[in-house]
């Protein structure tokens, strides 16, 4: 995801998509994640409902109804989040991953989850606390964990914690904060490029981080997991 506010128009050249491809993936760990995810979706026999939203190519179970604003490989329903065409009472469960911080009003999606969602259905959430700013087509908020916890307080509350750690968040900060000094598409992309390089082995630190009682003072994200009674 890119941090810049300048036009577009580079970021969509070849040869900048084959420097992104030369560059350490991601400055965010949580190799818990796919494990939290795959844990909710055993629980679902392969004809259950189950809702990716803003699931753009990721594909995680192919049963799974792929629900993005923009059409991509593998979106099966194509809308806007805080309508959702769906039923009430018709999802077995939802998921709902580095989304909530592009919607305009996370409260009204959170509510049309709620609505969809079956009695007993569940709902698996992760959103971002210390990450930079990175715009799909936009970014709005930033959640604590307690901010979460009310955000999502008409669901009873199964698990909630941190979801990339304090290693992560200084991996993000520290990635970027050359590519924040200049003031080109070109100077950022190459200081990005650059960054990225050196500091890439920082996020693996939350190995060890991730896991410590205070993590949540500077967590890079949380994870909500809870049941709609």
């Amino acid at each position: 995801m890119n941090c810049t506010t300048t036009a577009t128009g580079l970021r969509s050249t070849k040869w900048v998509r084959s420097l992104k491809r030369l560059a350490p993936a991601g400055v965010c760990f949580d190799p818990w994640s796919h494990r939290r995810i795959r844990h909710l979706l055993a629980g679902y026999d392969a004809d259950a409902r189950i809702l990716d939203v803003g699931s753009s190519i990721r594909v995680l179970n192919p049963h799974i109804i792929r629900f993005d604003i923009d059409r991509a490989a593998g979106v099966t329903v194509i809308g806007d989040g805080h309508q959702m065409p769906f039923a009430s009472n018709s999802m077995d469960a939802i998921i709902l991953t580095g989304v909530l911080e592009h919607v305009v009003d996370p409260s009204t999606m959170v509510a049309e989850a709620h609505r969809t969602l079956k009695s007993g259905g569940r709902v698996y959430i992760e959103v971002p606390f210390l990450q930079g700013y990175h715009p799909h087509p936009t970014d709005y908020q930033r959640y604590t964990k307690t901010g979460l916890q009310k955000l999502m307080r008409n669901f009873r509350q199964i698990d909630c914690g941190v979801s990339g750690g304090p290693s992560s968040a200084l991996a993000w900060v520290a990635s970027e904060y050359l590519a924040a000094h200049t003031s080109s598409e070109l100077g950022y992309l190459i200081a990005k490029f650059v960054g990225r390089w050196l500091t890439f082995w920082i996020k693996y630190i939350d190995w060890i981080s991730i896991r410590r009682p205070n993590a949540l003072i500077l967590a890079s994200g949380f994870y909500y997991l809870g049941e709609k009674a």
